[in-house]
């Protein structure tokens, strides 16, 4: 109870910062110092967890942001794709049979199937269907 109590605490003095100084250079210093020292340290800790999350949420958000009001954001993602789309056939191939590796995992080895696997499952075949979509996508665009 003290952590949930503490990490609503942490959350709202930061929300409290945050409309304060109205700065994305805030948000980098807070979600930098942070990282570095939750990598140095090595430590779990909720609220520290949830000041991470927020801060790195809000730099994404104002970059999307900044970039949507360019009028660039469509471009960026189209560019994206094609980007990662365009990596060399024995990459791909690379990608895909990582994709594909918990499938064999469980349908060949013969692993038993717990509901954290399954979330592995279902990312690792998004993934590969990202792959193959950016690939097509960047070949119809050349």
């Amino acid at each position: 109870m003290k952590m949930f109590i503490l990490s609503i605490l942490v959350a709202f003095l930061y929300h409290l910062i945050k409309a304060q100084f109205k700065s994305i250079f805030l948000d980098i210093l807070i979600f930098s110092f942070v990282i570095t020292s939750h990598l140095i340290f090595s430590y779990y800790f909720l609220p520290i967890e949830l000041l991470i999350g927020l801060s790195g949420a809000n730099i994404l958000y104002t970059i999307f942001k900044k970039l949507k009001d360019k009028k660039t954001m469509k471009d960026f993602m189209k560019y994206f794709i094609i980007g990662i789309g365009e990596v060399n056939f024995l990459t791909y191939l690379i990608y895909m049979c990582m994709s594909l590796a918990p499938l064999f995992h469980i349908f060949i080895i013969g692993a038993e199937v717990s509901s954290g696997k399954m979330v592995i499952i279902i990312l690792s075949l998004l993934w590969g269907l990202f792959l193959t979509f950016a690939r097509i996508y960047s070949k119809l665009l050349k």
